[in-house]
């Protein structure tokens, strides 16, 4: 299997007043192409830290990342930009959504700063609309959508570009309990169909279970759940 993501040994250690705290300790992670993967944690347990160094956010820790065959220790600010813009898709809790464009215009955003012709981006973002389900609300202003509406154009943002994987930071987090079944169904079904490789947070262990390999963060380490 084709390795996306290879972090190795990876120690982040974070001062608190007079103190270090190291929030991860030692810790290893493999995502292969077409994987989907949850990491499930409780507050306070790294989950947004590790996310961080994983959307190369983050450059401040010790430990090696190989990120498709790419060794990023080395890698100046400038690099890593460019490489995160180009390869990795983001779903956020909160949407991120520009309330006031339709859906494909906010779909289009990534693509235009990925410098795709206007025909070019139009013909991608409707090819994203139209999996995640929405191909009848092209035209649809985002502040009209439901919640369960808006994550969906918010997953059509990160697929529009084809990353090589797309990272989702409690993707449900904000939704009730049968939209956010519909929503990680979709990611399910993006996985499958699409061999779309997908890493996402979670705390709700009924929605991580939807993953086909679920990691617990727990003091500082990475364990398979069973």
């Amino acid at each position: 299997m084709e390795n996306i993501i290879n972090l190795t040994h990876i120690r982040k250690i974070i001062k608190d007043g007079s103190n270090n705290l190291e929030i991860l300790k030692n810790l290893s992670l493999t995502v292969n192409r077409g994987d989907m993967v949850s990491i499930i944690g409780s507050s306070g347990s790294g989950k947004t830290t590790l996310l961080n160094i994983i959307a190369m956010l983050d450059s401040k820790y010790e430990g090696s990342y190989i990120f498709d065959g790419e060794e990023l220790s080395s890698k100046s600010e400038k690099e890593l930009f460019n490489l995160r813009c180009k390869n990795i898709g983001y779903i956020f809790q909160d949407f991120k959504l520009i309330e006031e464009f339709d859906v494909v215009k906010n779909v289009e955003i990534p693509l235009g700063f990925l410098g795709y012709k206007r025909n070019d981006r139009l013909r991608l973002s409707k090819e994203a609309v139209k999996k995640v389900g929405l191909e009848t609300k092209y035209k649809t202003k985002v502040y009209k959508l439901s919640g369960g509406e808006r994550q969906r154009v918010a997953i059509a943002r990160a697929l529009s570009f084809n990353p090589k994987i797309i990272l989702a930071d409690e993707p449900t987090g904000s939704l009730d309990k049968n939209t956010s079944l519909k929503i990680i169904d979709l990611l399910q079904e993006l996985n499958k169909k699409y061999n779309v490789t997908i890493l996402l947070v979670s705390h709700d262990l009924n929605i991580a279970k939807k993953a086909t390999r679920i990691l617990k963060l727990e003091g500082g380490h990475l364990n398979e759940e069973k």
